[in-house]
């Protein structure tokens, strides 16, 4: 190989590096119609040093914060806050919970930060819009490759552990909207800033399935 294609290949392998991992505790309510609740954790690792501003939306909603400048003493987090659309094979998709006003962790929408990743498996975490530079609470999470979102969608983290709870929120019955007929909650939710971060490999980059095998407990906003 060509020194210079080296070291492309090099950069280009360098930028999926997990700086920090958020976890989701959620609640899938009548589980399969029986009345019973599906309780599962997933985690996401985050490329905050490739995509800073989108990451820290992200981790910021996830710890929970309160703007000083309006609603003092209200907090603003993805706790208690619903999956909202389910496209079987495709997506599931967060609300956007933020009230009228504060749509992100910045006040307003926030501009694409850059389209680095590709949706080349199941397992991407991006952030929903509604066109360019819409930024704002709500995310997905692909069920499968999605190339088709490249260039439209900011990708800025990946599934590490917990695909199981994610492909059970799948298979929740939905209405001809999209919209999970049984309720899809995050019953909790935080961050733990790593130590020591990590690169993916290639084969973890193209996973379909959990990327870590033992995972930390996962209790702490620090």
């Amino acid at each position: 190989m060509f020194p210079f294609l080296l070291f492309a290949t090099t950069q280009a392998k360098s930028k999926y590096t997990i700086t920090d991992e958020v976890w989701f505790d959620v609640k899938i309510y009548n589980y399969n119609n029986t009345g019973q609740v599906l309780d599962g954790t997933f985690v996401v690792g985050v490329f905050g040093d490739a995509l800073p501003i989108t990451t820290t939306n992200f981790i910021q909603l996830a710890k929970g914060f309160s703007p000083n400048y309006k609603d003092i003493g209200k907090i603003y987090s993805y706790k208690r806050s619903f999956f909202h659309r389910i496209i079987p094979d495709f997506v599931i998709q967060t609300n956007e919970f933020l009230h009228k006003g504060i749509l992100s962790y910045y006040g307003s929408y926030f501009r694409d930060e850059g389209f680095l990743f590709s949706h080349v498996s199941a397992g991407y975490v991006g952030m929903a819009n509604h066109g360019k530079n819409t930024n704002g609470a709500s995310f997905y999470i692909t069920l499968r490759a999605a190339r088709h979102l490249d260039g439209k969608n900011v990708l800025f983290g990946k599934i590490v552990s917990g695909m199981k709870i994610i492909r059970a929120i799948a298979d929740v019955p939905t209405d001809r909207s999209s919209s999970p007929i049984r309720p899809v909650m995050i019953e909790d939710c935080g961050v733990v800033h790593l130590k020591e971060k990590y690169k993916l490999t290639e084969e973890q980059i193209k996973s379909n399935d959990d990327i870590k095998k033992s995972i930390t407990m996962y209790t702490t906003n620090l």
